[in-house]
């Protein structure tokens, strides 16, 4: 984890809402990750009661699909919210 200093304190002056976006699109995969598991988790529970795989195999895959599709949209906002914030740093660091 990043050791907040002074210099790094001052450094930061109005990028707050830049850094509190991507630690809440941050947190957002992480729900997502965990709700793919707990698809996948829940699929393999049932995997030897053959009535109770019919009935929920499609579910679990359509489940799993748009979980996965939401870990990829939020990883792919955290990875443009990161580039934003070095171009907006590196915008105020040469402009004052």
């Amino acid at each position: 984890m990043l050791l907040m200093n002074k210099t790094l304190l001052k450094l930061a002056r109005g990028l707050w809402l830049w850094i509190l976006a991507i630690a809440g699109v941050g947190f957002l995969t992480l729900v997502g990750t965990t709700a793919l598991a707990e698809i996948i988790a829940g699929f393999l529970g049932t995997l030897f009661q053959p009535q109770a795989i019919l009935n929920t195999a499609w579910s679990a895959i359509r489940a799993a699909l748009a979980a996965a599709v939401f870990t990829f949209l939020a990883q792919l906002l955290l990875s443009i919210g990161r580039a934003l914030l070095q171009s907006v740093y590196r915008y105020v660091r040469t402009c004052g």
